[in-house]
């Protein structure tokens, strides 16, 4: 049985500690026993490491080399220069810029493959790249193209010039990246053996466990982690409501340790504790000792785009351990991302919220919209789709807020009124030419979002 951790009553809730036995083939040998071959994987692709030539880059190898054995794949080495912006150039003109480029590109080049010779963990073999861009987009796009199966980046803090190993360079990158980022600090832990996993139970979240489990290796261990709102309100509806939450989460965490097949020697646990999404997992990291902190990043739509990420930002802000930050996997149909120039108005001042949704409200009656709701680490529940838009109002003090929506099905109508109870926060997001795009309501329970289609 693993290990019972400690920690404080108002952040530990539950600790339930499901077996898992991984499934394997067998062949027959001559003396009639069998062999048991380990389950067949498709080829991963390469682990790219960003490395600017900087001198501070064992912890960036030591992570690739971890990652790269566990997932079978190779490590490359990839620098991103980034443009001269045209200068006026002494007598009239300018300095020609593609010149200074390739001069630049060609100094990094040889920067970073001098990192890599001189770095106890790094390898001559490996082949490195240079390339002319922006570094949070070429990155991404570059990992994309390339089909990796990782991106190492730092979260070094040491110097406030560095490019390619500092903290926003690597959120923005995370912000663009369809496939997953291990962000690494100066002092990465040679083969990580506990991971904690916030597990949301979204395809992100389990794609970033089922990457933990293969990360942590033989006889490592592993924590799905479920933060859960704060429960403080009296009611007897949100006590009921509560009650009901619980009890999703036990078949919830079951299908998800299914669906890891983790190997049998690697001990999987599952966790509850309640609070904010961000400082509670790393409190939990901290506590449990973990070395890896793993979470899935969600891109639901156009709203969470531009509002939602903030659970990410904040852990690889102020974490200390190596931080795995997956995206959900790829499918079929549009992106849903907000078209460049989308602008957020938002306001935590319930005064202000009554103009707000008027506004907002006489700008798209008619319009047709989804709607969705749930805790804010979670991935929302569709409540209602394809419904008309009819309005939205406070009501009572002005913390509790009612959109309307109707249905009108070949000549009949229903109609929904939706309410949020605690509203703190009313935010609405707009392309840039004005449209809205829709409306997001933070509050006790944890979001409500209101998309146009």
């Amino acid at each position: 049985m693993p290990t019972q951790l400690t920690t404080p009553p108002d952040l530990l809730e539950q600790d339930t500690v499901p077996d898992r036995t991984a499934t394997t083939a067998s062949t027959p040998r001559s003396d009639g026993s069998a062999t048991v071959s380990p389950p067949r994987r498709r080829p991963a692709g390469p682990v790219i490491v960003a490395c600017d030539g900087s001198p501070f880059v064992d912890p960036l190898f030591n992570a690739a080399r971890v990652a790269a054995g566990s997932l079978d794949a190779r490590i490359d080495v990839l620098g991103i220069c980034e443009p001269t912006p045209l200068a006026p150039a002494v007598g009239g003109g300018v300095i020609a810029a593609p010149e200074l480029d390739a001069m630049r590109q060609r100094a990094m080049l040889e920067d970073v493959r001098r990192s890599v010779s001189i770095a106890s963990s790094g390898n001559p073999e490996w082949p490195v790249d240079v390339l002319l861009g922006a570094p949070p987009e070429a990155l991404a796009l570059e990992a994309e193209r390339r089909g990796a199966s990782l991106l190492v980046m730092g979260i070094g803090r040491h110097n406030p010039l560095d490019r390619l190993l500092g903290t926003e360079t690597t959120l923005a990158t995370l912000r663009r990246a369809r496939v997953p980022v291990l962000a690494v600090g100066t002092a990465f832990t040679p083969f990580p053996r506990h991971a904690a996993v916030g597990m949301d139970f979204s395809p992100a979240s389990l794609r970033a466990a089922k990457l933990a489990v293969r990360l942590v290796g033989d006889a490592g261990r592993v924590t799905l982690v479920h933060v859960r709102p704060r429960f403080d309100h009296p009611s007897a509806d949100w006590r009921a409501w509560d009650q009901e939450y619980g009890r999703t989460l036990s078949p919830l965490f079951a299908d998800a340790i299914q669906q890891l097949d983790a190997p049998a020697d690697v001990t999987v646990e599952t966790m509850t504790v309640r609070g904010d999404p961000a400082p509670a997992l790393l409190a939990f990291a901290q506590q449990s000792g973990a070395d890896l902190l793993a979470i899935g990043t969600q891109r639901h739509g156009v709203l969470d785009r531009l509002l939602v990420g903030s659970v990410a930002t904040r852990v690889i802000r102020n974490t200390r351990i190596a931080t795995l930050a997956a995206p959900a996997p790829l499918v079929a149909g549009p992106a849903g991302l907000a078209p460049e120039g989308a602008r957020v108005e938002s306001s935590e001042d319930p005064n202000a919220w009554p103009s707000m949704l008027d506004a907002f409200a006489r700008l798209n009656l008619g319009r047709t919209a989804l709607l969705e709701t749930g805790p804010e680490a979670t991935a929302l529940r569709p409540i209602a789709d394809h419904l008309t838009f009819t309005g939205s109002t406070t009501e009572g003090a002005g913390h509790s807020i009612r959109l309307l929506l109707e249905r009108r099905d070949n000549g009949t109508s229903g109609h929904l009124a939706h309410v949020d109870d605690a509203v703190e926060r009313v935010a609405i997001v707009r392309d840039a030419a004005g449209t809205d795009l829709g409306l997001r309501l933070r509050h006790a329970r944890g979001v409500t979002r209101l998309s146009f289609r």
